[in-house]
């Protein structure tokens, strides 16, 4: 039976699943090099390559040095590296990027309180 609030805390999976997350790592066994500013990822299983734009380099490049990170440490790297002009931007994409490599396996998403 249906409670008076309940559809308030109703969320699509795929936000809870954002929402939740704090921290982001490379997945273990993902394969990388970067030539020119651009990284080529292999995944764990050896089965995809993916090769990422500067920005994406960077964002992957913080996660390689500093596992765990945050979006706002990773953003921030952002920032600092380029001419980016909004940083509100620049987080919604950095978002955006890191769902679709959770989705393909590449990158682990690690809630609030691991």
């Amino acid at each position: 039976m249906e409670r008076p609030g309940d559809h308030l805390l109703t969320i699509p999976q795929s936000d809870t699943r954002l929402s939740l997350v704090k921290t982001y790592r490379t997945a273990e066994g993902a394969l990388f090099e970067v030539l020119d500013g651009r990284a080529a990822i292999v995944n764990p299983e050896g089965t995809e390559l993916v090769t990422l734009n500067q920005v994406g380099s960077l964002i992957w490049s913080a996660l390689e040095q500093r596992p765990g990170s945050g979006v706002e440490y990773l953003v921030g790297e952002v920032v600092a590296a380029t001419d980016a002009p909004i940083k509100s931007e620049v987080e919604s994409d950095a978002r955006k990027f890191l769902s679709q490599l959770v989705d393909r396996g590449l990158v682990i998403a690690e809630p609030d309180g691991r």
